[in-house]
């Protein structure tokens, strides 16, 4: 028999044996020392000075000292000597007073691992998991974050039929979903009860198509509804009332008023009492009809008839309960304004103006009826001609409160044939005397109005004048098809049969025969030179041009390639490159409707000759556009500059994946990657002396710059230097433009975002068909949407992009509101 136990080495009794408390004092030492073992540290080679009684340490390789000798084993201070025990493999042992732990291996002491985690059957977290969520968290908050760089989630599908997606629910009834559900195109879609589902949004997996199926972007196709009740539209208007001052809650506090009280069911009156919350109102040539679009059998609400005066409706506004419409007929009423809350109406001629006797229950049938209604004399105010064109509505900020309807009073623009008449919220009016006003509109307190001055029509936006005035001074814009201002030449080109005009947000929108023309006025700039505006017709779109530009190419959607010949300058400047050999042309992504021009060589790429407007001299300028290229190699994508490379110059090139842009006075070296084969923009531009690189929309590098630019024996390149050399081979080019004008950096920013859609999958930023004719506008103030018709249909853009289209001629009218689209 051993006189020591196997596993912890403790001396045994023996039957004979002397002094036996000596050899179990010696094992309680031993088992004192390793029971709960608790250590003052690990890998101690060298002892202490001071060790106190009962501190035990783990002893490391190369133990010096009273421990010279004993590497690896346990060391107890007791009884004024060092004792040793030699551990055992898989002994455990802590640190006194940290939570660390480690393990004996017989060689080491080691972190012990950790329990397995792999392939649990589920794992529950303050909560228990079940066979269908094997991971269930029960907390406040769920944190998943990077451990240095970037963080992924992924959710996964095994096949194209199944899903992949975030559910949100209410008390276990899924409300709102996001993901891949039953294919690869990804879906938003809600519900109300968790068992019915309404798809809000999908995006087309192949060619990022957006599909917005949100169920109020109900067409109204005013054709189809003339099939049954006989309309000939000469304007319509969505008009929702929740986007009233109050809300619309007005409709709901007329119980008193004439017509709420009328008698229903009649051919003049349907079956319900309240207003409407959306209304569709259709002005014919003698009569207004309010349809109720709460109901989609869109059931008539109520009709005005005005078939026994003198002329036509010619168009309609609404908001805050005050129905507008104007008669162009010149020898009658110029407006009329129909106020619901109030019960009551006032009419406008050049004499002056009347207020009705009665309530709108009793719009009479005939003319004796008419005279009963406004009778008298005529009053103050008046309007400054019959002839009414357009009506615009607004409600300003220091609009006073009609203390009858507790509503603020709008104030009126209306676009006559002798100018224009604001009806103010104080109740008088105000002329600007000048030629015909065809279109009128406001962005908030701005008035924008077309004139046709013959040739040419000019496009003027205004501040509301305090006082009668004869023409126009424009305080935000003027355009016209032969300049601004009397300044430089419209920017995109030819401006002339302007038929609709919308301000949408901080841009405007005209259309007219040359097409959709938009501007971008964030600042609300004096000058229209520190704009940006866009051209879009049914084969091209400008992208964002700054104000006083000197060309814009390579903007097309044709495929077919360049041979010879000319590359259009979609600007006014009429400066077409001139091809030498072969431009390649193919469509910048899958599906999408703008090219990349390619193929560039010593032998192939664009020119143009020598042209005055290209000297900036030591003025600002910027030259920009979009590009695609792989590689590393140095390449030209942009040149100006004397065919001996000796005079002034401007040049964008590529140089190890970056880009370099540098003038006759300054070099930035950017250190950017490009060479991603990603569509990216570059900006180069100098203003006030300092020349600037921005990259997809922010500035990368910036140095002074005086040179003088001018030279008279420059010419310009795409897609090569002006002696041949170093062509972009392996790259496109699209949207590029330059002028004399130097964006800021907001607009920059502004440039890249809105045109970064047309570089998508699927993007189209045309007008659809082949019509270049604009025959009506309209904005849908809570969806954002531009609603742009033709005789080719509709088209409908977000920002640059259209994102959906029609095939239906739209002839007269567009009006849109909470998703809702009424046309004629």
């Amino acid at each position: 028999m051993s006189d020591h136990s196997p596993r912890l080495d403790l001396p045994y009794l023996q039957s004979a044996q002397a002094q036996k408390h000596v050899t179990h004092n010696e094992a309680l030492r031993i088992l004192d020392m390793v029971t709960q073992l608790t250590l003052v540290a690990f890998d101690q080679t060298i002892p202490p000075a001071l060790p106190q009684e009962g501190e035990v340490y783990a002893l490391g390789l190369g133990a010096s000292g009273d421990w010279l000798g004993h590497d690896g084993e346990l060391a107890l201070l007791a009884d004024g000597y060092w004792h040793f025990v030699t551990p055992r493999p898989g002994w455990m042992a802590t640190q006194a007073g940290t939570d660390v732990l480690r393990l004996w291996t017989g060689s080491a002491w080691v972190a012990p691992e950790g329990p397995v985690l792999q392939n649990l059957p589920g794992v529950g977290v303050n909560t228990t998991s079940d066979g269908l969520n094997r991971l269930a968290v029960a907390s406040a908050n769920t944190l998943l974050t990077h451990e240095g760089a970037g963080h992924q989630l992924k959710v996964n599908k095994a096949a194209a039929g199944d899903t992949a997606s975030l559910l949100f629910q209410d008390d276990w009834s899924g409300r709102a979903e996001m993901g891949l559900a039953g294919d690869d195109d990804f879906h938003i879609k809600v519900s109300a009860d968790g068992s019915t589902w309404h798809e809000a949004l999908s995006i087309e997996a192949g060619t990022g198509t957006v599909a917005l199926a949100l169920a109020p972007l109900a067409r109204l196709d005013l054709a189809a509804l003339a099939a049954s009740k006989a309309v000939t539209a000469v304007d319509v208007l969505v008009y929702d009332t929740s986007r009233d001052s109050d809300g619309g809650v007005w409709r709901r506090r007329c119980q008193h008023t004439s017509w709420w009280n009328e008698t229903l069911n009649t051919a003049t009156r349907g079956a319900r009492r309240e207003f409407p919350a959306v209304a569709v109102i259709v002005a014919e040539a003698g009569k207004v009809t309010i349809y109720d679009g709460d109901d989609p059998a869109l059931p008539m609400w109520k009709v005005f008839t005005l078939s026994y005066l003198v002329g036509a409706v010619s168009c309609i506004a609404m908001q805050n309960g005050s129905l507008v419409f104007g008669n162009n007929s010149g020898s009658s009423i110029a407006c009329a304004i129909l106020d619901f809350a109030a019960d009551g109406a006032r009419i406008y001629f050049t004499a002056g103006s009347k207020r009705s006797t009665s309530g709108l229950g009793s719009w009479p049938a005939d003319l004796t009826g008419f005279v009963t209604l406004f009778p008298g004399d005529y009053g103050a105010p008046g309007m400054i001609n019959a002839v009414a064109n357009d009506i615009a509505m607004t409600v300003l900020p220091d609009a006073p409160v009609d203390p009858t309807t507790g509503l603020p009073v709008p104030t009126i623009a209306v676009a006559t044939a002798g100018g224009v008449s604001v009806i103010k919220h104080d109740g008088s009016v105000v002329d600007i005397a000048t030629s015909v006003a065809t279109k009128i509109a406001f962005g908030g307190s701005i008035v924008y109005a077309v004139f046709d001055t013959g040739a040419p029509e000019a496009v003027y936006g205004f501040a509301l004048p305090a006082s009668d005035q004869a023409g126009v001074t424009p305080n935000t814009f003027q355009y016209n098809n032969l300049g601004w201002s009397g300044s430089s030449q419209w920017p995109v080109g030819s401006f002339h049969d302007t038929r609709a005009l919308a301000p949408i947000r901080q841009e405007v929108a005209m259309g007219g025969g040359g097409g959709l023309f938009l501007s971008a006025n964030s600042a609300r700039a004096v000058s229209p030179q520190t704009n940006l505006h866009c051209r879009i017709t049914s084969d091209y779109t400008t992208g964002w041009l700054p104000g006083a530009v000197r060309g814009a190419w390579l903007a097309s959607t044709s495929t077919a390639p360049l041979v010879g010949g000319t590359e259009a300058d979609r600007s006014a400047n009429a400066m077409p490159l001139t091809v030498t050999g072969t431009i390649t042309r193919t469509a910048v992504a899958s599906g999408a409707g703008l090219v990349g021009y390619g193929g560039w060589s010593a032998a192939n790429y664009l020119e143009q000759a020598y042209t005055a407007g290209l000297d900036f001299g030591t003025g600002d300028f910027c030259v920009m556009g979009w590009l695609r290229f792989t590689g590393t190699a140095g390449q030209c994508v942009f040149a100006r500059q004397d065919s001996g490379l000796a005079g002034a110059r401007l040049r964008i090139s590529t140089a190890g994946g970056a880009l370099t842009a540098s003038s006759s006075g300054a070099t930035l070296t950017g250190t950017l990657p490009m060479n991603t084969g990603i569509w990216g923009h570059v900006a180069y531009l100098r203003k006030d002396g300092v020349a600037q690189l921005y990259l997809n929309g922010r500035l990368h590098l910036s140095a002074a710059d005086a040179a003088n630019l001018s030279n008279a024996s420059a010419v310009m390149r795409l897609g090569v230097t002006v002696n041949g050399a170093d062509p972009f081979t392996a790259g496109t080019l699209a949207l590029w433009r330059i002028g004399a004008t130097a964006p800021s950096a907001e607009q920059i920013r502004k440039i890249h975002e809105d045109e970064k859609a047309l570089f998508l999958p699927g993007a189209q930023g045309t007008l659809h068909g082949a019509s270049d004719v604009v025959t009506a506008l309209a904005e849908d103030p809570e969806t954002g949407l531009l609603h742009v018709g033709t005789s080719a249909g509709r088209s409908d853009f977000q920002g640059l992009r259209r994102i959906a289209n029609t095939t239906t001629a739209v002839t007269t009218a567009l009006s849109a509101a909470g998703g809702m689209i009424a046309e004629q």
